[in-house]
């Protein structure tokens, strides 16, 4: 199964802690096999909506916890993550 969420937000800093709601699409994809009905695919979409908090270290490290669910007509996806990251500059430094 693919999923690949589409998700615009906004990052909040509050002195290091960090709060980031999003909400867009997520695109699901399926792919099965079945001895007696050979290989089917299936695709949809479903709205989604994810909440982010986290922590920055020093600037540069930062930790965090995302909740995000998907649904459409009454069912849901429900996922949980844990974020370890690093963020660096594409800018020149002076």
């Amino acid at each position: 199964m693919n999923l690949i969420p589409l998700l615009i937000g906004y990052r909040h800093n509050f002195d290091g802690i960090f709060i980031e709601p999003q909400a867009g699409y997520m695109v699901i994809g399926a792919k099965m096999n079945s001895a007696e009905e050979g290989t089917m695919t299936d695709s949809g979409g479903l709205l989604s909506g994810a909440l982010s908090i986290g922590y920055v270290f020093d600037k540069q490290v930062e930790i965090s916890a995302r909740y995000q669910v998907a649904g459409k007509n009454g069912s849901n996806l429900n996922l949980f993550g844990l974020r370890l990251g690093y963020n660096f500059s594409l800018g020149r430094g002076k």
